[in-house]
């Protein structure tokens, strides 16, 4: 499965998702105008990860500074 990089914007966190090594990780700030547009894709590449992937560990490094309500319910899926 392919890694996901986006670099830290104004109002989004920076995402370093490679797959290959087990490694997921948000940082920075997240108050998106559009939460559904920003994180869908991700929680897209999730469920396709779970469902294909052998089951393997995985680590996930947040280091949120701030996260609005609607950030919260979507890393809450």
């Amino acid at each position: 499965m392919q890694s996901i990089r986006i670099p830290a914007a104004e109002r989004t966190p920076e995402v370093a998702f490679d797959f290959t090594s087990g490694r997921l990780s948000l940082a920075g700030e997240s108050y998106p105008e559009d939460t559904a547009a920003f994180f869908g894709p991700l929680q897209q590449a999730l469920t396709e990860y779970f469902t294909t992937a052998p089951a393997t560990t995985l680590e996930l490094d947040l280091r949120m500074v701030y996260f609005n309500s609607s950030s919260a319910k979507a890393l809450m899926c």
